[in-house]
């Protein structure tokens, strides 16, 4: 904890020494701004292996990025975009009834589109803070697929897919990264922006949020056996929170 408040009090003592410059250090109308998510423990903490930068995220969504236009020196559109693909293959060995080795492979797919647009009101602050208030929508698809290969009694390779799951033919759970299923919801958001050089700024942002996700049926289908559906339930939530780390945006 000292380590941060170190490096957060070296970041302002960086940003003191150009007060006196007359400059302008806040956007104007026809700028743009991107963001990353910034945790500076990690740079001074051997302990912690998170990352140092990341994409903002908002609740039980992914990360994304994130984008912002400005109308003016005081209103600014925003945007934070997601389009996910991943696949992976994870090789295995079977036994066929005769004793030989067989070489499979077990696969994972899943991708994810999200978006989240929105509008932000930034009051006047002073010259290098830019207190905001605002809101975003909330819009979101996601699936996935898993595919495990085994041998038949004639020894022939055969597959099991299940589509939209948890987990795997045995039980096992599986770690997917995005979020299954449609998602909608709307959420209002405060923060702030303190500029720590010119169109270079430091921030923190909270959010209310209510967002609602309705699973995809999980489909199964197993070797010489017709496709099962089985229905995946929903879920919602009416929250407050507040990212951890702090957010690291540049205006150009």
């Amino acid at each position: 904890m000292k380590k941060l408040v170190l490096a957060l009090t070296a970041v302002v003592g960086l940003s003191a020494l150009s007060l006196a410059q007359d400059k302008v250090f806040k956007p104007v109308a026809g700028m743009s701004s991107l963001e990353v998510t910034f945790d500076p423990s990690t740079i001074f903490n051997a302990n912690n292996y998170g990352s140092t930068f990341s994409l903002p995220s908002t609740g039980g969504l992914n990360n994304g990025i994130k984008y912002r236009n400005w109308l003016s020196e005081n209103t600014a559109t925003r945007g934070t975009f997601l389009l996910g693909f991943k696949n992976a293959t994870s090789p295995t060995a079977l036994i066929s009834s005769i004793g030989d080795k067989v070489d499979a492979k077990n696969t994972y797919f899943e991708w994810a589109v999200q978006l989240r647009p929105g509008i932000e009101r930034h009051f006047s602050g002073t010259k290098r803070l830019s207190p905001y208030m605002g809101s975003e929508l909330i819009i979101g698809f996601g699936s996935n697929k898993y595919t495990e290969q085994s041998l038949d009694a004639n020894d022939a390779i055969v597959e099991s897919v299940i589509k939209n799951g948890t987990s795997d033919v045995s039980g096992n759970n599986i770690a997917w990264s995005y979020l299954n299923g449609f998602t909608i919801g709307a959420g209002l958001v405060g923060g702030f922006d303190f500029y720590v050089a010119e169109s270079l700024y430091l921030g923190l942002e909270m959010n209310y949020a209510f967002m609602y996700n309705g699973r995809f049926d999980v489909k199964t289908t197993l070797p010489g056996q017709g496709e099962v559906t089985t229905n995946a339930g929903s879920s919602w939530f009416l929250t407050p929170s507040a990212g951890a780390n702090l957010r690291l945006g540049w205006n150009f």
